[in-house]
């Protein structure tokens, strides 16, 4: 008698394995793109403060940093206005704060020795994206230690900041620690490094094109963030998809395998055409799974961002003779829906 655990994981693997084989519409030829991003470390740049005793200025983090150091300080860590020396008071005592301290030592010995291959990731990423839309610029990159109020804050397409701290593994004795109403398992069994590069560039992604966002219903709403899906397979034409949905590997295969069912919930009573927002939010938001309808609970979270996904790759492979630009421009979305065909 075969064991179900043994059968489940050798299904996994398999499906894996093929979709890692299968060769990818959006894996272009990158000849003649060129991206190199600019990068700093704001919570190197800190940490080098306090251990040099040196007066922070907000003109130095500036120097460095640009606009984005007057976002950090009066966005991420809500300290008060830039400009004010007791702010910097303030940031300097954060900095010197024990758990920051230990989070920094924590960011350096994680992160330190990949930060080269993120940047190297990033880049490719960019170039995929510069092959679709050459006029687009790639954003400086900034690590930061976000005092975990950001794990990706693209409040500038010029800028990217990338919260480390959210990204040192979910076993990870700091993130262990962390406040279990606010971070609750689900959260953290993602906040792993691996997941830390599409994680910064969906966050880009979703600020550089949200004027195509529309929340009129919640079809409206899952085919923004299935073009926004679409775009990660374009930029990352090589990646597992449970990487770029911010899934585990697993969820992906539940997904997969309940397709057909997921849609016929979605499909009935009208629910596509659902205009009131706490319904609209069941599909898309965060949570330990997607409280909708019938949905079961053994399901992840936001499917309906999954199911926009795949109507928006059934509709791009049906339409080669289009643009990636001139599908994600596409606002009649009876026309998706007729190219839509669940497995």
């Amino acid at each position: 008698m075969k064991h179900p655990k043994l059968s489940y994981l050798f299904i996994l693997s398999v499906l894996l394995l093929f979709s890692s084989c299968e060769e990818h519409p959006f894996d272009v030829d990158l000849s003649g793109i060129d991206v190199k991003i600019e990068s700093h470390r704001l919570d190197q740049q800190l940490q080098a403060a306090v251990q040099n005793k040196e007066i922070l200025s907000i003109e130095k983090l500036r120097a460095t940093n640009g606009s984005f150091a007057d976002d950090y300080i009066e966005d991420i860590l809500r300290i008060g206005p830039a400009d004010s020396s007791y702010s910097l008071e303030i940031l300097l005592d954060f900095a010197q704060f024990q758990d920051t301290q230990d989070g920094f030592l924590a960011i350096d010995s994680i992160h330190g020795p990949q930060w080269e291959r993120y940047l190297s990731e990033l880049e490719m990423a960019f170039r995929y994206h510069s092959y679709h839309f050459p006029e687009t610029k790639a954003p400086v990159v900034i690590g930061m230690h976000s005092g975990y109020n950001a794990s990706v804050y693209p409040f500038d397409p010029n800028y990217l900041g990338i919260g480390l701290d959210y990204f040192l593994g979910g076993d990870h004795p700091i993130t262990q620690r962390l406040e279990p109403t606010v971070f609750p398992m689900y959260i953290k069994q993602k906040m792993e490094p691996e997941y830390l590069v599409p994680s910064a560039m969906r966050g880009w992604l979703l600020l550089k094109n949200q004027r195509l966002y529309s929340d009129e219903n919640l079809l409206s709403t899952i085919m923004y963030w299935g073009k926004m899906m679409l775009l990660m397979d374009a930029c990352f034409p090589n990646m597992p998809d449970h990487l770029k949905m911010d899934y585990q590997a697993e969820e992906i295969v539940w997904c997969e395998e309940k397709e057909r069912s997921i849609w016929i919930e979605l499909s009935q009573h009208d629910m596509l055409y659902e205009t009131k927002a706490f319904e609209i939010d069941r599909w898309i938001t965060e949570g330990p799974f997607t409280k909708a309808g019938d949905i079961p609970q053994d399901s992840p979270a936001r499917l309906g961002i999954w199911m926009g996904w795949q109507m928006m790759r059934d509709y791009h492979s049906k339409h080669p003779e289009m643009s990636l630009k001139q599908i994600i421009e596409e606002t009649d979305y009876l026309k998706v829906l007729n190219t839509y065909r669940p497995e």
